[in-house]
């Protein structure tokens, strides 16, 4: 085999290029899910949710299904994935969770794909929950009245 020393050099500069656009793009995305991660948390909806639709990533050649979701994980509401595995018809979740920024590049690619779902997801969740605290606020009024009454009825008889 026959060694081409200027092949090896130009081949050597356009992996530089790529390896300088790939560490670029990869930290432009980093930021991008760290900034969705925060304004998630300032709206402070208190929301877990898990998309529908799995990705798959191909770890020690064997294809593993994950799914993004929104939860509390260590004492902080974080963007997470999660492997999901198929078992007859149901579906259960298998492993630990991983918060996508710190999770491998290639997760956190596939997973910037669903952040669209997820917050479709938190949004018809979050309307369902802002519904039941408004129920429970209403209960507890009428229950402050009914002791309201209750206690006027005492005190005149």
């Amino acid at each position: 085999m026959e060694f081409d020393k200027e092949q090896l050099v130009k081949d050597w500069d356009t992996l530089l290029e790529i390896s300088e656009e790939m560490t670029d793009t990869t930290e432009a995305v980093n930021n991008l899910i760290t900034e969705i991660e925060n304004d998630l948390n300032e709206l402070k909806l208190g929301v877990s949710v898990w998309c529908e639709t799995p990705f798959s990533i191909t770890i020690s050649g064997k294809d593993q299904q994950f799914k993004l979701g929104f939860c509390k994980y260590k004492y902080n509401w974080r963007m997470v994935c999660r492997q999901t595995e198929t078992r007859g018809d149901a579906e259960f979740f298998v492993g630990k969770m991983y918060p996508i920024i710190e999770s491998y590049r290639i997760m956190r690619l596939k997973a910037c794909h669903h952040i669209p779902e997820l917050i479709s997801s938190m949004k018809i969740k979050a309307g369902s929950f802002k519904k039941d605290i408004g129920d429970s606020l209403k209960s507890l009024r009428e229950s402050e009245m009914v002791k309201t009454l209750i206690a006027e009825q005492q005190m005149t008889s």
